[in-house]
């Protein structure tokens, strides 16, 4: 009838009961031999001695008087309490480096909520100026990372100080992404494996399907690098699709008829503390139908520039004044502070 723990105890249960029963051994010892010559003497004032002769503090406001009280309750007390000191001591550092170790090579189930995914590992350059720009949003600047990839072997560790963390296995499979704790996640990205390799999107459709599997609410954010997959990976329920091949081709031309364009979209798309960035703020309408035009009045008097409007899946840049604007619709501006959304 007696529970497992107590039958087969651990090394660590070990020493709790032990600790325990020379508690108990000191704290009655004490009372037994001082209660005579010291009748003012409470069980509290006992307990308290025992504890501060054990963790070797030492305070003198309680100590044994007694010949019988210093040799059999005092000295035993002194001895055991500095042994279980040090062998607890040591046990705790072994634990918490025995935690880091398994949190760094990756073996560790992440208890974390509220979190970023991320799948993939591109390099530790790639990896840190993503890491800078997710750092850079305001909805992501305190969000924990967790990066889940099967090749790397140890997280540096210069990378968990600035709160990611690391699952070892493979993206695609639910036991790794369980370690990961999807269910508990804000967002995930998966990036390419090798950006110069068109196969790497195969296992990128992969990864996306389990997990929209796993949670069909999740934003998922999936980077491509062939954009003929476009229409595939589309299909395991992936709405965010960025595909690198697709803005070259457009920007270079642009760069080549407007020199400096690509220096214009470095500063929209590269977040900056104190400069304007491109928001896509959810539009608050209130008292009917409102157009764009009044959507452009609010910009002037908020320090805000209209690029356009989002509406379902299309976007319309520098839409015409009189466009009608509808709930749910978003509104592409320019502005050094994100709203929370634009009242109108």
């Amino acid at each position: 009838m007696m529970p497992s723990w107590l039958r087969n105890p651990t090394q660590e249960m070990k020493v709790v009961i032990l600790l325990f029963a020379v508690t108990a051994y000191a704290t009655a010892g004490f009372m037994f031999f001082e209660i005579d010559d010291r009748p003012e003497l409470r069980w509290v004032d006992a307990l308290w001695w025992a504890l501060v002769t054990m963790t070797t503090v030492g305070f003198g406001d309680y100590f044994p008087t007694t010949i019988a009280g210093r040799a059999l309750v005092g000295v035993p007390t002194m001895l055991v309490g500095m042994g279980m000191l040090g062998y607890a001591l040591g046990q705790i550092a072994g634990f918490i480096v025995r935690a880091e170790k398994l949190n760094r090579k990756g073996m560790a189930v992440q208890k974390t909520s509220d979190h970023v995914i991320v799948c993939g590992y591109p390099g530790k350059p790639r990896f840190l100026r993503i890491l800078e720009e997710l750092r850079g949003k305001p909805t992501l600047r305190d969000s924990t990372i967790v990066l889940v990839d099967a090749e790397l072997e140890e997280l540096d560790h210069d990378l968990s100080e600035q709160n990611v963390r690391f699952v070892r296995g493979h993206p695609a499979r639910g036991e790794t992404l369980s370690r990961a704790n999807v269910e508990n996640a804000f967002r995930a990205v998966v990036l390419a494996r090798d950006a110069t390799d068109p196969d790497s999107d195969d296992l990128t459709v992969a990864i996306c399907l389990i997990l929209k599997k796993r949670r069909p609410d999740m934003h998922v954010v999936a980077e491509l690098v062939e954009s003929d997959n476009r229409e595939v990976l589309a299909q395991t329920g992936c709405e965010h699709i960025v595909c690198v091949m697709d803005l070259a081709p457009g920007i270079l031309a642009q760069e080549l008829q407007d020199p400096g364009v690509v220096h214009v979209l470095q500063e929209l798309t590269v977040w900056h503390e104190d400069l304007n960035n491109v928001f896509i703020v959810p539009l608050a309408l209130e008292n009917g139908p409102k157009t764009v035009d009044e959507l452009l009045r609010w910009g002037r008097t908020h320090r805000a520039t209209l690029l356009g409007v989002r509406s379902g899946d299309r976007v319309f840049l520098n839409p015409d004044p009189n466009q009608e604007l509808r709930d749910g619709d978003g509104a592409i501006v320019i502005c050094q502070t994100r709203p929370a959304h634009i009242e109108l």
